[in-house]
């Protein structure tokens, strides 16, 4: 029976690895929050569609109610994170949300040290 599957992301020269939770830039760490990375994640994994803000905030704070500038300070964090031009990875779609840009190439393995108690 197959194990777990880990999903790894890459653009341009950045790898986000899900499992990991690490984002690498040329193979070196890039530091994120936790939001920040689970919006990156959320981005990433819908290259070329245009996600509303209502959409985001509710994945990212499902549990809370929070304003809209949380949102755009963690765009603002992101982007920063990512050494960026503000619409090189990540374009703001007026009055909507927001979009990544960028092509992604994704990949799926198998987890290699994963065990399930019997």
């Amino acid at each position: 029976m197959p194990g777990p599957v880990s999903s790894v992301y890459a653009f341009g020269p950045f790898r986000l690895d899900v499992s990991q939770r690490t984002l690498t830039h040329e193979n070196r760490p890039v530091a994120l929050q936790p939001k920040t990375f689970d919006l990156l994640h959320l981005l990433v994994s819908n290259p070329g569609r245009a996600l509303s803000k209502q959409e985001l905030m509710a994945a990212l704070w499902s549990e809370a109610f929070v304003e809209e500038s949380n949102l755009a300070f963690q765009i603002s964090a992101l982007r920063k994170a990512l050494r960026s031009e503000p619409t090189q990875w990540i374009e703001t779609v007026s009055r909507y949300g927001y979009r990544f840009a960028a092509d992604v190439v994704s990949s799926f393995r198998a987890l290699a040290n994963f065990h399930v108690p019997l």
